[in-house]
């Protein structure tokens, strides 16, 4: 998703002011109302103002940013079938700019590129100087298209004139262009941006490995191919044995390597990781040694007070994997176990990362803070998993999504009970939420009961 769009819907609120002179929308933007209450209200003055083109920029502004391309591209298709009813001067240039990238962005997404091109260079053409970056889209297309050559020509040409309107999505592509062309010195430094502006993907520590190789930083290899190691046994069973004997392997490649003792010593400290008999001091300062120094550390129990601030500095780089934060966690509540509370949010992160090898325990422990039984802390949610089955829920209406809401109702009082109890009232509005829970209700007892008759007053 490209960060020139804009990313929240009280952000897009604000381009409403400038477009909309209805005297009913300007009422919606001065409400209380928030969240879905709002975007019903949103979505209701755009059904009722068919003429109206901003409104339909906004919400496929909105969709677009949720991911739902489907439900965005509908909005695009609406303004764009009244685009005489755009505003002129400078802010109609921004509408239209915002219309034609998100239906580049949307038809490269559906595999249609011919037609992206021709959106880009219109989002583009709407002010040549200030919308240059738009061609970066126009590289990932040429990519999507095969065509790497003119896709690293325009990325080149590009980033000459606007290196700092590189995304980190973009920066992604720009780096594996720049390896395949056999630019490794540049696809390093714009990998070494990636790795502080992007967000980790498997693949990605094998990827930065290659290139540390082919400029013979055989350590720093060593230690990004761990990384993929380390996020890949965040999600499926991890074999340990097998990556000793990577590694091994490794050392007998580069047996005649002038640096072969250095390389030993990366891998010796790299099983250490593992294998606790091995004690080795190992300088380095690449983020992953410094992020195993700390793990290490955790696991002897020698983590300190005054290691807490660096290892949360490694955020930045370790916020897609789980074992980050509950090393985290482990970390910091070794350190005083009397403040667990004060670190949930460790735990909430983890959850928030999807099913994983910390997600169950991470919810558990939540539970037994909040009180619950071992039983009970598997249906506990966070507000913004209730959050996000509701809005899903409001979009599709698929009353499955509203099965782990009903189990955490049921549940003893705690913390997360009622937040998700105000949380659905917000949601109560809708009508067909609002069937679903009366019938709920006539078919429930107990907790459940009170729960939802509190919902529905």
């Amino acid at each position: 998703m490209k960060k020139y769009y804009i990313s929240i819907l009280v952000f897009t609120l604000l381009s409403f002011t400038a477009c909309n002179k209805n005297q009913v929308f300007s009422q919606t933007q001065t409400t209380n109302m928030t969240g879905s209450e709002l975007l019903s209200q949103l979505i209701k003055y755009e059904k009722e103002h068919t003429e109206d083109f901003c409104s339909k920029i906004d919400l496929a502004n909105y969709f677009i940013t949720i991911g739902d391309y489907s439900t965005s591209d509908d909005y695009l298709t609406r303004a764009e079938s009244i685009i005489n009813k755009c505003p002129s001067g400078k802010k109609g240039k921004e509408y239209k700019t915002l219309l034609y990238g998100m239906k580049a962005h949307i038809l490269l997404y559906q595999g249609n590129p011919e037609e992206a091109l021709k959106y880009a260079d219109l989002a583009i053409e709407q002010d040549k100087k200030k919308n240059i970056h738009y061609n970066y889209i126009k590289g990932h297309i040429y990519i999507s298209q095969n065509n790497n050559s003119k896709a690293l020509e325009i990325f080149d040409e590009t980033y000459q004139k606007v290196p700092d309107q590189l995304l980190a999505e973009d920066e992604r592509a720009y780096m594996y262009l720049l390896a395949d062309a056999n630019r490794i010195e540049e696809a390093k430094t714009i990998l070494e941006k990636y790795f502080e502006n992007g967000t980790y993907f498997y693949g990605l520590g094998i990827f930065a490995s290659s290139i540390y190789e082919e400029l013979k930083d055989f350590n720093k290899s060593l230690l990004s191919a761990f990384l993929d190691y380390e996020y890949n046994s965040c999600f499926s069973d991890f074999d340990e044995q097998s990556f000793f004997s990577n590694l091994d392997k490794i050392v007998s490649t580069y047996s005649s390597a002038q640096d072969l003792f250095s390389i030993q010593q990366t891998v010796q400290f790299l099983k250490s990781i593992y294998d606790k008999s091995i004690i080795i001091d190992y300088e380095s300062d690449f983020f992953v040694a410094d992020y195993i120094k700390y793990i290490k550390k955790i696991q002897n129990n020698t983590f300190s007070s005054f290691d807490v601030d660096g290892f949360l500095k490694l955020e930045n780089n370790y916020s897609s994997f789980p074992s980050y934060y509950w090393n985290a966690w482990n970390g910091f509540i070794n350190v005083d176990p009397t403040q667990k509370s004060t670190y949930t949010p460790l735990l909430n992160k983890i959850i928030l990362l999807g099913s994983n090898r910390y997600s169950t325990a991470a919810r558990s422990e939540l539970g037994k803070l909040a009180g619950l039984s071992e039983e009970d802390c598997s249906k506990i949610l966070l507000a913004e998993e209730v959050d996000s089955l509701l809005s899903q829920y409001v979009i599709n209406n698929d009353e499955n999504l509203l099965i782990p809401i009903f189990e955490l109702l049921s549940l003893p009082d705690n913390i997360y009970e009622i937040n998700a109890v105000s949380i659905i009232k917000r949601y109560a509005f809708n009508m067909a939420l609002r069937k679903e829970m009366e019938k709920k209700f006539n078919d429930s007892k107990g907790r459940l009961t009170e729960r939802l008759s509190y919902i529905l007053l």
